[in-house]
């Protein structure tokens, strides 16, 4: 073999090994993503459980204010318009 044969096979194999690395930091980073995807997974199943609790706090929230505008406010309102 000739010296630019073999510079051209040493220049392959450097080639093949860093296009190995890039393959290995790619399974890497997809079980990364894979895990967070599982943890998102985890999140989520956990929001449901909580939905009904955020709409029954929401639903009182607005009874409340439903509550202190009919009462307490609109009382004012109209007492004030009526002048």
């Amino acid at each position: 073999m000739d010296s630019e044969t073999r510079r051209i096979l040493m220049e392959m194999k450097e080639d093949i090994g860093s296009i190995k690395t890039d393959i290995n930091n790619i399974k890497k980073q997809n079980d990364e993503i894979e895990k967070q995807g599982d943890k998102i997974n985890e999140l989520e199943k956990i929001v449901a459980l909580h939905t009904s609790h955020f709409k029954f706090l929401w639903w009182s929230v607005v009874g409340i204010v439903s509550f202190l505008f009919v009462d307490i406010i609109a009382p004012f309102v109209v007492e004030w318009l009526s002048k």
